[in-house]
């Protein structure tokens, strides 16, 4: 038995052998026709996507949204990111808030920026951010402007608010060739940032149902500021209030419920059938949340403002005072609307195939953003701020107003 033994073990052993170097092989062998098999695969798509892409750029078009989204991802990735600061004159900084999530506030657009961060200084920005009308920066102009610490870094100015001539002799004389871009409520702005926008996009809702319910009342006024504002319009009120019924709320009148929230606002809508709707300032393109709100709701607004209303929202949607040459007329034109509602409807058909949105106006960021991407974009070298934002605004004076309105200054 041990000499059998003695003979088996090394056959067996050699078998065993035999029987792994013949796996090997064969896994070898499977490996190597498999990448083969592979690589003509890859080589074949690699093919038919270059001839695919080949007939698209002749065609100008993509297979798919997702490629077209992976192509815009790709060339994203590659681009340089832009970093945006936004200086606060006070504190000598760049504002804090942004850089808490820098990416965030770019979120979205087809180039990649992103705000400052924490620990990076102000010559790491490509462009600098400046509320020209800062309370710090118009008290020290010299010492609280940011220096610029590199030959190709962009300032921005950034104005929401109408001009005071006052205020902004300082920013003629100090900010001459200081700034490169404006961002304001204008629309010749560079980036135009203005309070709200009239649109016709299909996603914006539209207002179908236009009955305006058992309106009681004629016409409100919401005002906190009553007189010093640089404009008539709380004179042009008090002798709007001797020809017509005119209910004063806020800070100038009878308290406004102010909770649950927009109470006051519901109840403009609910019984009132016109919202007086006067700026402080009469300038070029101005106007704010004061007319933004009437036209949200079911409610014609009775409006002051430089905005050329027929052609920014829709024609016959505001009724423009400076239309009419005493408050006794605008009171006459109002009463006959009181009186005539298929005439007071004509002035809300443009909400069927209109809407307001507020979205629009925070895309300032993306618009920034391709900017600062675009290299033949025409800065501005010789920029004289007070020229564009003061004298080209076109402000009416007290004097020009009373006499376009017809009311004593």
């Amino acid at each position: 038995m041990r000499a059998l033994w003695a003979v088996s073990l090394p056959l067996i052993i050699l078998a065993a052998y035999a029987c792994y170097w013949a796996t090997l092989l064969k896994t070898w062998s499977y490996q190597s026709t498999e990448k083969d098999e592979t690589k003509s695969v890859t080589n074949a798509e690699t093919l038919e996507r270059e001839a695919l892409h080949e007939k698209n750029s002749k065609t100008g078009s993509h297979p798919t949204g997702e490629a077209s989204e992976k192509e815009n991802t790709a060339a994203k990735s590659q681009e340089i990111t832009k970093v945006v600061a936004w200086w606060i004159p006070q504190f000598k900084t760049p504002h804090r808030v942004w850089r808490k999530d820098p990416e965030k506030l770019f979120r979205g657009c087809r180039h990649p920026c992103r705000a400052l961060r924490i620990h990076e200084r102000l010559e790491d920005a490509d462009a600098v951010v400046m509320n020209s009308r800062n309370s710090g920066l118009l008290r020290d102009p010299i010492g609280r402007l940011p220096p610029r610490v590199k030959p190709n870094q962009i300032f921005v100015m950034y104005n929401r608010e109408a001009p005071v001539r006052g205020a902004t002799r300082i920013i003629s004389k100090h900010f001459r060739d200081v700034f490169n871009l404006t961002m304001a409520y204008r629309w010749d702005s560079d980036i135009p940032i203005p309070h709200f926008k009239v649109t016709d996009h299909p996603s914006c809702p539209r207002t179908k149902d236009l009955d305006i319910g058992n309106k009681t009342k004629l016409a409100i006024w919401i005002i906190s500021h009553c007189t010093k504002t640089g404009s008539v319009r709380w004179k042009f009120g008090e002798a709007l209030a001797r020809y017509m019924p005119l209910d004063i709320f806020g800070k100038c009148g009878k308290p406004c419920p102010r909770y649950p929230k927009g109470m006051c606002l519901q109840m403009a809508e609910r019984d009132f059938k016109f919202y007086l709707s006067f700026e402080n300032a009469v300038c070029k393109d101005y106007a704010t949340e004061k007319l933004k709100r009437p036209l949200m709701r079911k409610i014609v607004p009775v409006a002051l403002g430089g905005m050329d209303f027929d052609a920014n929202i829709a024609p016959n949607d505001v009724i423009d005072i400076r239309k009419f040459k005493s408050p006794k007329l605008l009171a006459k034109y109002l009463k006959y609307l009181d009186k005539n509602d298929t005439a007071y409807l004509e002035h809300l058909q443009w909400k069927r195939k209109l809407s307001v949105s507020t979205k629009g106006t925070g895309h300032w960021q993306c618009k920034l953003c391709d900017i600062l991407h675009n290299s033949s974009y025409p800065y501005r070298s010789h920029f004289d701020p007070y020229q564009w934002w003061v004298e080209d605004a076109h402000c009416m004076t007290e004097k020009e107003q009373a006499a376009t309105l017809g009311v004593s200054t």
